[in-house]
């Protein structure tokens, strides 16, 4: 069992989806008629329907739980809600707790309380601990005894020529409608159910359920390991590297075609964006799997096909390079290692 959302009952949706928006970055991911489902889970139920699920009187302002929020400039962020229209109600406005947190309390358009933090690791003067890697590179070099490794597009491959069961007109509508509208992403995300992106891919393009549905049945006719990739997992081992995936992946996609990362047990281990709810290029996740395995960032080699990819990377403290195809990177990589 896992927790999947957090919901809380709002009057007005679109007041309460621009306020969190607004403030907070979060964007609407499902819209269906007063239910919302925002980026990083949150749930957005209209009142008049929960009050009708519950058949209970819905309490604002009951003070007896609270969304939490983490902000390293939290400075600013009081200064942005001072100034947001219209004026929020306050608990406490910007204090400073005996162990040295910050703190901001209030409550969203519908009472519902909201408290927003500086990060726990924070030390007095809000500065990072451990939000950042604590040995940051200062220029000098690093030897490398990891590789962290991408999966789509470096180890296996995309093939959706979908022209080649449909024809090009409904091949299009039908990419379109499972890649083209963020859907996909959101299955790599892992927030919301699965079988929710689905229908809505599937709504996306009606005439097409069918041949929608058939592809999401049968990844296997779009997707494949590339050849190279065991021998050369294999090889990096046998040299003494410890060996990593980081990959934004989807539940269905490993359950679906497990014979495309058949690599994975030649591996040290590795993190799964599904799995945790994060996805690259947020740092987060770059931090996640170097504590998770208790690695240097400084001794990674992260290896990844999208450029904005490889730069979250090396902010984050790794040594990092984008893959251009086996064929153009695979001897520069290999150098850099040491080969």
């Amino acid at each position: 069992m896992r927790l999947k959302n957090v919901l809380i009952v709002v009057k007005n949706m679109e007041q309460s989806k621009k306020f969190y928006h607004d403030l907070f970055g979060l964007d609407v991911i499902v819209d269906n008629d007063g239910n919302t489902i925002l980026t990083e889970g949150l749930v957005l139920q209209e009142k008049s329907i929960w009050k009708k699920f519950l058949g209970r009187e819905v309490i604002h302002e009951n003070n007896s739980c609270e969304l939490y929020f983490e902000e390293r400039n939290i400075e600013a962020f009081a200064q942005k809600l001072d100034a947001y229209t219209p004026p929020v109600q306050y608990v406490n406005r910007l204090m400073t707790h005996s162990w040295g947190q910050k703190v901001i309390r209030f409550y969203d358009p519908d009472g519902n309380l909201i408290e927003v933090g500086t990060p726990m690791e924070a030390d007095l003067s809000g500065d990072m601990l451990s939000d950042t890697p604590s040995n940051i590179s200062s220029g000098e070099p690093h030897s490398i005894d990891t590789v962290v490794f991408d999966i789509g597009m470096v180890l296996k491959g995309w093939h959706p020529q979908l022209e080649n069961f449909f024809g090009r007109e409904a091949a299009a509508i039908v990419e379109d409608a499972i890649w083209g509208r963020g859907y996909w992403e959101e299955m790599d995300r892992g927030i919301v159910d699965e079988e929710v992106l689905m229908n809505l891919m599937a709504a996306a393009a009606p005439e097409y359920e069918q041949q929608i549905r058939y592809i999401l049945d049968h990844l296997e006719l779009i997707s494949e390991r590339y050849d190279y990739a065991i021998p050369w997992v294999k090889e990096l081992k046998e040299a003494g590297f410890h060996v990593y995936y980081l990959s934004n992946y989807s539940r269905r996609l490993r359950e679906k075609v497990p014979q495309t990362i058949d690599f994975l047990p030649y591996m040290d281990g590795g993190v799964f964006s599904c799995d945790v709810k994060l996805m690259k290029p947020d740092q987060k996740i770059y931090q996640l799997l170097c504590e998770k395995y208790n690695l240097t960032p400084e001794c990674c080699l992260f290896i990844d096909d999208r450029q904005e990819n490889v730069d979250a990377a090396v902010q984050f403290g790794m040594q990092a390079v984008r893959f251009e195809g086996y064929e153009k990177s695979y001897a520069g990589i290999m150098e850099r290692l040491g080969f």
